[in-house]
Formats: structure tokens, sequence, C-alpha cells
């Protein structure tokens, strides 16, 4: 296997949203190819057609390169994800190139919309050629692009959180960068036992990272918890702060925590509403992919060591507070340090190691078996302990999303941004 670990060349991707007529010919995203000069002794044009590559060659021949593409919230309610999302796929394709590797990637902005997604999915696939596409990352606009890419039987690895389970769905070539909201909410249930807290309280918005809320608290596990723990919100819950303010009224002061079951701005709104209703139990808000963009939202909004946020490795990395020692901490700082080498002024987030992450495996798979999505799928499910940016990913049959619970840890806000307060469940590395 080739080690895609080469010293950086400084590539950059210009984003470009798609757009225009399916019959259009004209350029409807970004497209970034890690290309390698042919060899001295490559085969001339009127080789003889026995010692052209095959179909399912490795990216490194001398074939025509793998085609990758990229649904990323450009813009609407998750442009948030954008930036981060770009400097994850920087930092690949810089690697991949460094390394020879021969892969271009194509992106197409996905507007935070599922019916825009699907159309970014026909257009990347069937107009732009794309082998493989990652993305997008808002859970409806991945449930949107599902029938499509099991009718077409390709590679998709998710770049969000929320939708598909750890077997995604059981969609044979489907897979996801990031643990699910049930395995976060898991390691969130895990920290709060430690800490004695017993009498519980959600908020969850009318989404799907709601709905995960909501169907997590209805297991029977919490059959016995659940007179302490109160569900507010339900599915009259918007995501504003008017709306949120009376819900925020109902929660009792004695409470031990308040779960505010949000990401991205609506995370943003849940926290200031907490903020500005004073509640003084401590407040737990579910991951944000893109953190740097949500912590400068709260600044001066919410108060110290009062909100904490399950966060990955690239939060404490972040803040220069990643120890070694831990399954992550090798891959998460080696990213860390790639990433400012090209963007120097960056803080890794698990949204821009994921999707270095997804463009690596991916990559490593088609090195590996070449571009047979079968054989490729087949190959992920067989990597257990893969190091990554994100952390150590553990796939198999019925795990097609690699990070479970054990790789959530916790943050705590502190003035400026959230700094680490407990790496959790977070495995050691073993001697």
């Amino acid at each position: 296997m080739k080690k895609y670990t080469s010293v950086l060349l400084g590539l950059a991707l210009i984003a470009g949203a798609c757009g225009g007529d399916d019959d259009d010919t004209s350029d409807t995203g970004s497209s970034t190819t890690a290309d390698d000069a042919p060899a001295d002794d490559a085969p001339a044009d009127d080789a003889p057609a026995d010692d052209a590559p095959a179909d399912d060659a490795p990216a490194d021949s001398e074939s025509t390169p793998y085609k990758i593409g990229v649904i990323i919230e450009e813009t609407g309610n998750a442009a948030v994800f954008n930036e981060p999302t770009h400097q994850g796929i920087d930092v690949a394709m810089a690697e991949l190139e460094a390394a020879g590797q021969r892969f271009e990637v194509v992106t197409c902005d996905g507007a935070s919309d599922p019916q825009t997604a699907l159309s970014c999915y026909d257009r990347l696939v069937d107009r732009d050629g794309a082998d493989a596409v990652l993305g997008p990352t808002v859970s409806a606009s991945g449930i949107a692009i599902t029938p499509r890419v099991n009718e077409d039987g390709i590679i998709n690895y998710y770049l969000g959180g929320g939708y598909g389970g750890r077997d995604m769905e059981g969609n044979p070539t489907q897979f996801g960068a990031h643990a699910t909201n049930t395995d976060v909410l898991t390691a969130i249930w895990s920290w709060a036992e430690k800490q004695g807290m017993e009498d519980v309280y959600m908020i969850s918005t009318a989404d799907a990272t709601g709905q995960a809320c909501r169907d997590f608290f209805d297991e029977e596990q919490f059959a016995d918890t659940r007179a302490g723990l109160e569900i507010l919100g339900q599915d009259e819950m918007a995501i504003d702060a008017q709306t949120a303010a009376p819900q925020m009224a109902q929660v009792p002061a004695d409470a031990d925590l308040l779960i505010l079951c949000a990401t991205g701005g609506a995370g943003v709104v849940l926290a200031a509403s907490y903020a500005q209703a004073g509640l003084e139990m401590p407040a737990m808000k579910l991951h944000s992919q893109a953190l740097p963009a949500i912590e400068q939202a709260l600044v001066g909004v919410i108060p110290d060591d009062q909100v904490y946020v399950a966060g990955f490795c690239p939060m404490a990395a972040a803040k220069g507070e990643l120890e070694p020692g831990y399954v992550c901490s090798e891959s998460t700082l080696a990213f860390t340090e790639r990433l400012r080498e090209l963007f120097p002024e960056a803080d890794p987030t698990f949204l821009s190691a994921g999707t270095y992450d997804a463009l690596m495996q991916v990559a490593m798979a088609v090195d590996e078996v070449g571009t047979d999505p079968e054989a490729m799928a087949d190959w992920m499910e067989s990597q257990s302990g893969l190091p990554g940016a994100n952390g150590v990913y553990n796939f198999g049959p019925e795990l097609h999303r690699g990070m479970g619970p054990e790789s959530v840890i916790i943050g705590v806000w502190r003035g400026d941004g959230f700094y680490l307060d407990s790496m959790n469940d977070m495995p050691l590395v073993e001697n």
C-alpha cells in the first residue's frame, strides 16, 4: 500500500456551484487533479492494446484519473460547512499529488437543500463522470441522494453526522465520515453518568437531528430514567430564539443537565436562548461540524464553564490540548500540522478532518483493489483500526460508519471557545 504522507504541495481548490442545463458542457464546479508527469518509460501512443491498463487498474497507472465528485454546502443555512470541507479536500489532494496519485475532484454546491443536492449528484455522476461521490453534509440531503446511489451502485461517502446509523441503513456502497447523532448521544450520556447527573432535560429541533435525539431517549434503556428526563420542544420546536424562549422557561432550575439537541446554526440559537433565559444548570450542545464559526457566534453570549459540547479529537488539537497516547493523537496531530502548512490560520474541525479522511480512504481503496465499487466496499468493510485525521476508524459489514461513541470527547466553553474538558471514553494506545 502506498503511503499518502508526502511533503505537501500548495494546491488550492477554487469553489464553484453547479449550474446550467444538463446538456451544458461548461464547467459547473471546481476541478482539481492530483496528477504526476508520465514516466520516461511510459508506453507510446501506438503501444499494443495488451499493454493498456485495465479498467480497474490502480489510480497511479497511466489510466484516466479517478474522479471524485463532492457535494459541498457552499450556500444556504449550512454554508458554514463550506470552508472546512474545502480545506479537507485541499490537504488530501496535496498529499495525493505528492505521492504521484492520479485523482481528480469536482465540486458542486448542494446549497443546504435536498433537491439541489440531488441535482448536484446527477450532474456529478451523469455529466461530469464522477466515479465516487463525497457528501453532502446535511442529513435531509443525504437521504435524498440515497436512492440514486443504490441505483447506480457507486461509492458514496456521506460527510455529515446525522443520517444513516452505523450501517448506513444497509446501503451497500455508502459509508460515513463521522459518528452518528445516536453515538454522540451515547457518549454524552456516558459523560453525564460519570458526573452523577440524573435529572436531565432535552430541547430538540424539529429536524433530523432533533428526531435522532427523541428516538435515542425513547429506547428501552431509558425506561427507568424517564421520570427524571423530560423532552421539551418535540416537533413544534422551531429553529428560532422566539420559539426557544418559552421552552427554556419550562426547564426546572434544579435540573442537572440540559441537552441542546441541535447542530450548526440551530445549536447557536439554542445556546444563546439558554444564556438569555439565565439558566444556571450545565448545558450540553451537540457536535458542530464547523466549530470555529460556531465559536465566533457564541463569544460574549454564553457563560464560562457552564456550556459543554460533544466534539472529536480535532477540537482538542485546535487548542493545543491533545496529548500523545490516545488512539487518535498521532494521526489527528499530523493532520493539524499539514492543514496549517496550507492554511496557517486554520483550526482543524471534524468536518475538515472527516473530508480529508473520506478522500484518503477512497484513494487507498482504489490503490488496493482498483475502481470496482463492490471491491472497494468489501475493502472498506475489512478495515479495522484505520488511523485518520478524526481518529481511528473501525469498519465492518454492518459498520459503514467507522467512528463510534468512543471517538467523542467533551469540551467546555471558556471565554473565546470550547476547550478540552474530558477525553471521555477515548481509548489509549496499547503498549
